[in-house]
């Protein structure tokens, strides 16, 4: 099982906009996030993101936990890259950029 790297809010959210979640609020610097579509059991609750620059280590494993997502998954995710473009649609609101 890799160690999990360092990452902040805006990686951890490029991360589960490509795994079935979209913005769907944005309220100082924590993002709300909910599930794309009901049709995955396993993703149907809200997550909130603190923007920060470094999450700590027990807040990531909550919200992996709470996402459905495990270690290895998320390590894989994080380092395929996509561009911020490809992720723009998956926000609700225009106004919330998430780079």
């Amino acid at each position: 099982m890799p160690k999990l790297p360092v990452v902040s809010g805006p990686q951890l959210l490029r991360v589960l906009t490509v795994i079935c979640y979209q913005v769907i609020n944005k309220r100082g610097d924590h993002v709300t996030l909910g599930p794309k579509r009901a049709s995955n059991p396993d993703r149907t609750c809200l997550l909130v993101i603190p923007m920060h620059k470094e999450l700590k280590i027990g807040t990531l494993m909550t919200i992996l936990a709470r996402a459905s997502l495990s270690k290895d998954e998320f390590v894989k995710l994080l380092h395929n890259r996509r561009s911020e473009r490809d992720c723009e649609d998956v926000c609700m609101h225009p106004e919330i950029r998430i780079s």
